[in-house]
């Protein structure tokens, strides 16, 4: 088994861009031609929380905590998350239940045939929320899962950490090659966003507890 970081490619930003644009762009439209469809909200965070963000890594994570979960309405709404006026997750009716409605709906408008009307997309927000949850704790259990079996694997992994919160004597550490995080207390005092080295000490997978030492700082 082999965990490899995604690269950051060009491409990336560009399929992601256009999946952006597709979403906005089928949000209008339904505006434009009073298409019901499930649109994706997100209220803005309380500034008052992100006045004065640390910076770096530590800062992002900050401001993540700050952000509110995204709704699903029935009216187009702004998606603070995105920057957008609103938006319409419409790129991936493969893996997305709702994706599929959206296409279902755009089909039945082009060609002229009946639309779902508001009350039965609202419907059917529902049921796919109502499992949505559960698939997407299964989905991190599983990621989780075998990202302890990857290290038990391989005892004697080291890596980055780095440190994005501080509470008390206990240290957040961000694992950006295993996208993990993991709390080691600290015993001196460290800055925000410092990099350490850390090494894998041991795991449970019984209750997915993974533990790591601070080989060295640097800086």
């Amino acid at each position: 088994m082999v965990i490899r970081p995604i690269l950051n490619l060009q491409s990336r930003l560009l399929v992601r861009e256009s999946m952006l644009m597709v979403g906005e762009a089928v949000a209008r439209l339904s505006r434009e031609h009073d298409i019901p469809l499930p649109f994706s909200a997100q209220e803005a965070p309380d500034t008052a929380e992100t006045d004065s963000p640390p910076e770096g890594m530590a800062g992002m994570f900050a401001r993540r905590r700050t952000m509110k979960r995204s709704q699903l309405t029935g009216i187009p709404a702004p998606h603070a998350g995105l920057g957008l006026e609103m938006y319409v997750q419409a790129t991936s009716p493969l893996r997305r239940y709702l994706d599929l409605v959206v296409h279902q709906q755009l089909r039945a408008w082009l060609t002229g045939t009946e639309l779902l009307d508001s009350a039965a997309i609202l419907e059917r927000v529902g049921a796919a929320e109502s499992v949505t949850g559960s698939v997407r704790q299964a989905e991190r259990l599983s990621n989780k899962h075998w990202t302890l079996v990857y290290l038990m694997q391989n005892p004697e992994w080291t890596g980055p950490g780095v440190l994005i919160e501080v509470r008390g004597s206990r240290g957040t550490f961000l694992l950006p090659d295993l996208d993990l995080l993991t709390w080691i207390h600290l015993k001196k005092e460290l800055p925000l966003n410092s990099e350490v080295t850390l090494q894998f000490k041991s795991a449970d997978l019984s209750v997915q507890e993974v533990y790591f030492i601070i080989q060295n700082t640097n800086g």
